[in-house]
């Protein structure tokens, strides 16, 4: 008889705690080792000695939004919500709706969540509006890691014909060069409000090629790849690109003090998209805009039609 016909079928025998120890210090060595080449030492140094590994680590930072949760206020909204969980990419993508009518979808930030989007809830209910914000992928409720605004587009399209017709997006910061892209692949949506919107993505990959001490060289190299990895060029996503393409009414809301995303950026898309408006904020940042009564109502005023008292680079008054 044969080596393989005589043995006896292995035996499954349970996990020990030796075995069990072993294991769990094996994955928290994983861990130490993907935390160090996390820091700016530890990716320098395996770009010396492992070129191609450094550019797909660095691509994979690059594309892992922070998670961040919603404070108490943002989750008794999303509570009060109809959840709705589809799925997207082979992920789950949390939807939360609330109200009927037609539909406004809210789109929030890269390493932002929709509790951030919340403020503008009651506002457009009171106007007869289906209310519908999403987490995108990696964000939030959603499952997944890595992601990018094409993403996001897509992750908004696939919302947009699941629940739409859409009527109109709110998006704030990244999530705005989202939803013009999902404009692009056949949203449809009639009017677009966008909040700390950033025009150009060359200030963000100048950003964390200089917090990891990476040469611009590299990080054209890495930022390569990663166009390979989204199947699109980075131009094809960036408002400063795309902008004079579009055609859909558009209200830019922004804060002379934001420090993130400076008010250059808003500028430069109303200036290069058709027709649009720019309403100035003071003293509201980045974050805080979200949360102004003047900023919700404009842009729930504007998402109505009725936005005839938001003149082109008005400058209203500063915030209390």
């Amino acid at each position: 008889m044969s080596q393989i016909a005589s043995s006896a079928s292995p035996k499954i025998r349970p996990i020990g705690r030796s075995s069990e120890s072993s294991i769990r210090q094996s994955l928290a060595r994983l861990g130490q080792a993907a935390a160090f080449l996390s820091t700016r030492g530890g990716l320098k140094l395996l770009g010396r000695v492992a070129p191609e590994r450094a550019h797909e680590w660095a691509r994979r930072l690059y594309f892992t939004p922070q998670r961040t949760r919603p404070d108490a206020e943002q989750h008794a909204w999303l509570q009060r919500a109809h959840r709705l969980d589809t799925r997207f990419d082979g992920h789950a993508l949390a939807v939360y709706v609330w109200g009927e009518g037609p539909v406004v979808l809210l789109n929030h930030g890269w390493s932002g969540h929709a509790g951030q989007m919340t403020p503008f809830v009651a506002p457009l209910l009171s106007a007869g509006y289906k209310v519908v914000a999403v987490d995108m992928p990696g964000h939030g409720a959603s499952a997944g890691e890595q992601t990018s605004f094409v993403h996001f587009g897509r992750a908004l399209l696939h919302v947009g014909k699941l629940l739409g017709p859409v009527e109109a997006v709110i998006a704030h910061s990244g999530g705005s060069p989202g939803a013009a892209f999902a404009q692009s692949l056949g949203l449809g949506a009639r009017r677009l409000v966008f909040v700390a919107p950033f025009s150009r993505f060359d200030r963000f990959v100048d950003f964390f090629g200089a917090s990891y001490g990476l040469s611009a060289r590299f990080m054209q190299q890495t930022m390569a790849r990663g166009e390979r990895w989204l199947g699109t060029s980075f131009d094809k996503a960036a408002l400063a690109y795309t902008a004079w393409m579009r055609h859909e009414p558009l209200l830019v809301i922004h804060c002379a003090d934001d420090r993130l995303v400076p008010i250059a950026d808003g500028e430069e898309i109303t200036r290069l998209w058709p027709g649009a408006r720019l309403m100035r904020r003071e003293k509201l940042g980045h974050l805080r805009v979200l949360r102004d009564l003047q900023t919700v109502n404009a842009a729930v005023d504007f998402v109505r039609g009725a936005s005839a008292a938001i003149d082109r680079d008005e400058r209203t008054p500063e915030a209390a």
